[in-house]
Parts: C-alpha cells; structure tokens; sequence
C-alpha cells in the first residue's frame, strides 16, 4: 500500500511541474488536457451539458442530459457516494432474509455482441442481453426499488422478489464511495434495470440498483480482469469488440463474502437522477498495480500538440508481424476492430453506447515503444500524449440522516474481523486497508515536505506547486488511496 502513495506523491509533483511549465510556457489554456476534454477524442458531441472530473463534480451545478433532463446534482439531497461508516461503528443490521442475490454467469462474447468502451468518461463493459445469463433478485414491497431499506423481519410486509437486469459495469478510480474517509485504488460500479413491469412504483423508464465493489492492491495480477484490460481502448470515443469465444465471469468480480452496505442514492455523474438502490460491497476483490496503471493511463491527462502537415500519413506501428494496439500486441487477424462512437442510445446515467461501426483505427508509433490509437492522421490534427495518471470520480456527498444498512453474508463472520472470502477479505481486511490508507497520506505529505526542504531556490517554484496540487486533493477529501479518480452511471 505505501509504495502506491510514494509513486502517488511523485505524480502529483511531476503533475505540477508539467502545469508550471505550461504557464511559464504562455499556454495558459489547453496545455493538460483533462480525462473527456482531450483534443484528440473521437468520442461524438450531443446536446447534453458538458461536463468533466476537474473539482470532482462540485461545479455540476446547471445543465441537461442528452434528453433534456436537468441536473439534480447540487440540489438533490439523496446524492451519491457517500462516506460510508466505519465497520466497528454500530450499523442497522438489514434482515438476512431480505438480502439481494446475485447469481451471475460469464459473458460470451461472439465477436460482436460485447463491447469494451472508453467514452471519455469511464471505460465501460456493455453487452447484448443473450451474452449472459443471470439472476439478480431485490427485495420489494412491490412498489419503489428502495422499499427494502424500510422493511423489517417478522412485519406485516409484503415480499416481493424483482429480478434486476445487468446492463453494463464500469470503473472509478480513485473509487468513489470511502469507509471512514479512507479510499480504494479503484471501484466497479455494475448497473442493473428493473422493469415497471416488475415494479410498478417504478417510471416508465424503470428503476436502477447499482453494485458497487471495491479493488485493493495485491502483487499479482487478477485474472478476471484479463479480458477486459486486453480489450481496453486507450484513446477517447473508441471502443473494441471482445473478440469470439473471449469470457468474462462476472461472478468472479464479485468477493465471496457478499456483506454489503445499502441505501438510497443518486447517480454519481450528471444528471445525477435519485432513487437509486445501492449495494456496496464491503470485501475488496485484488487487482495488481500493473493493472491499475493501465488503468490510470487510459484516463490519463494529455498534453496535446497541433499535428504538422507531416503527420498526414503515418505508417502502422510493428512488432515482428504483429500489431500494436493499445499498448499490447496480438496477431493482425485478430484484431479487436477499434471503432468510433458516433451513435449514442439514451439511458439513465451513463448511457447505453449503440455500437455504430466506423472507421478502423490505426495504431501509430509514438516512441519508446509506445503506441497511440489514432484514426488516419489528417494535416493540422492534435497529437496527445499522456503525461500523468487521471481521475475520474466525484467527492463524497452528505447523508441528511439517510437510512445505511448492513446485510452481512450468511456465513460470514465478518462483523468479528473473520476472514470470509477470497483474497483481500473481511471486515478485519478492510479495517486495516482504511488505517494504512492513512498512515500512507502522511507519509506522502512528509515525503513530499521533505523534498521541498532540500531543494534549493531554483526549485521552489516547482515544489511549491507539488504542494499546492497536494492540498488541493487532500481538501477535496481524497485521503485515500490516490492516482485517479472515477463516477456512477449506465454510459456516456
């Protein structure tokens, strides 16, 4: 955990000295480009409001979605995350009969019925709905997809069991939702729908119920996110087709302990619709951080120059037959297509991506072995580079006294520090993941007071901005893992 926040620390100060340089430079504006604003991306414009991570949604005070729907999200007062309680703090304990269930099985991909996007807002896994089978069942009264928050054991409650459809998971990093102020390198968010059909105190449009699953660091890499990474297009508005016969098990995204902490709340991006029923899961399952560079980089900020004329035509990046594409190679006839978003399909949140197919993508070398996805090169267009990890999630919200309930997993002992799950696991894991999260902030604000106690006057200007770029995260409430930042949603 420590060796994250040392690399953190140094990210900050490089990110600061880019900025300063920038300024020092004249380019007052659009030097750093960030994650969604980069010059670069392909991914298409609709009437909808933009907007971005830059003071993680704090600014999201007026516009519409691609529908004409307000924003709620500085006026709502059921908004989303939350700083969730610490485990050892007394919690309502939700009754063990009315847990929700989930029962997933893998996504099958046929070459082209199950998509990795990176919408300039997230990257996002969507699919068609004969890619998976699964059962996910929430407890109702059978009027709103929340009822359960107020439903007690051996009441005069109607139960209901509402099956919740998957529609699409996507990522966060940092991770959105904190416990007792302490973050995670990275959250998954699976969104499901639930049909009036099934719920008639639900709109037209139905109702939604989010998953949310943190992820720790460990020293190997998770497999379940093979898939996925491999598939991960690096440049904004793309997406790629999982290739035919590629899996991902989303029972495996889950931890086995299915302890989980649930209330009401909003979408984390814009526009930020409430009513929504949350379910945070509070076993982290693992991911390396290899994996989550990666990840980082894909939501990276740019530095993003005008291209020369030269730059009209550029030849394909190689590696002994085999192309480059995002940053790993595979064989030519494997290819993973990357196409444009030109086409947008409306839903709640994020939005369902319509996979309109485009123009092919070519991989364009960028030295040192890197590659850039690039559409054909035309005179004059951008050329971006990443030059430091992003963010993409939104600050903590307040409760207002809302309802916070605990179901724990009906074989966990979790709630005593017992070791329920695979991996990183438990509320005992998760007790120390929180303390070191904040012994690893201090020693980032030493590691980097100490630099700027050593450096001579020539640097003061840099490591006066290193520190102001630090003040400003941790005011912003990121005491935690830091490196990046994601949101909520069903696609943009």
């Amino acid at each position: 955990m420590l060796g994250l926040f040392y690399i953190m620390a140094a990210a900050t100060r490089a990110t600061a000295a880019i900025l300063l340089a920038c300024l020092l430079a004249g380019h007052v504006q659009g030097c750093i480009e960030l994650f969604g604003d980069s010059k670069d991306s392909l991914a298409a414009h609709t009437s909808a409001t933009h907007w971005n991570y830059g003071f993680r949604g704090d600014d999201w005070k007026t516009g519409v979605d691609a529908s004409g729907n307000p924003w709620v999200c500085l006026t709502g007062n059921r908004q989303s995350p939350l700083n969730l309680p610490h485990l050892t703090q007394p919690l309502e304990l939700g009754p063990n009969a009315y847990r929700t269930q989930w029962t997933y099985g893998s996504i099958n991909s046929n070459g082209t019925n199950t998509q990795v996007f990176n919408n300039g807002h997230t990257i996002q896994v969507q699919w068609a709905a004969s890619a998976l089978t699964s059962e996910v069942l929430i407890t109702s009264r059978g009027g709103k997809v929340t009822d359960v928050l107020g439903m007690s054991a051996g009441g005069n409650d109607v139960v209901k069991r509402v099956r919740a459809t998957p529609l699409q998971f996507h990522f966060h990093t940092d991770s959105e939702h904190a416990v007792d102020g302490a973050y995670f390198p990275l959250e998954m968010h699976i969104v499901h729908h639930v049909a009036q059909a099934d719920l008639p105190g639900c709109p037209a449009s139905g109702c939604y119920t989010v998953t949310g699953v943190m992820l720790a660091l460990a020293e190997q890499d998770n497999p379940a996110l093979d898939a996925i990474w491999e598939y991960m297009p690096e440049r904004e508005g793309l997406y790629n087709n999982m290739g035919a016969g590629k899996s991902i098990d989303l029972n495996a995204l889950l931890p086995a302990d299915r302890t989980y902490i649930s209330y009401e709340g909003s979408l984390t991006t814009p526009p930020c619709t409430e009513g929504l029923l949350w379910h945070v899961l509070t076993t982290p399952i693992p991911i390396s951080l290899n994996q989550l560079r990666k990840y980082q980089t894909a939501v990276g900020l740019k530095d993003c120059t005008d291209g020369p004329a030269a730059n009209a035509t550029a030849p394909a990046a190689t590696a002994g037959g085999r192309k480059m594409l995002s940053g790993h190679t595979h064989d030519h006839e494997e290819s993973h297509g990357h196409k444009l978003l030109i086409q947008r399909g409306m839903k709640e949140g994020f939005q369902l991506i319509s996979a309109a197919q485009a123009a092919q993508v070519t991989p364009v070398e960028r030295g040192n072995g890197r590659t850039l996805l690039q559409a054909p090169l035309v005179a004059g267009e951008p050329v971006c580079e990443v030059v430091s990890f992003g963010f993409s999630n939104r600050n903590p919200q307040k409760a207002n006294n809302r309802v916070i309930r605990l179901f724990t997993h009906p074989n966990s002992a979790s709630l005593l520090g017992a070791d329920a799950g695979a991996g990183t696991s438990g509320a005992a894991d998760l007790r120390a993941l929180t303390q070191a999260t904040r012994d690893a902030v201090d020693d980032q604000k030493n590691l980097i007071l100490g630099v700027g106690l050593g450096v001579g006057l020539g640097g003061t200007l840099l490591v006066l901005a290193a520190l102001g770029a630090a003040v400003a995260v941790l005011k912003a409430g990121r005491s935690g893992s830091g490196a990046a930042h994601m949101d909520v949603h069903v696609a943009k």
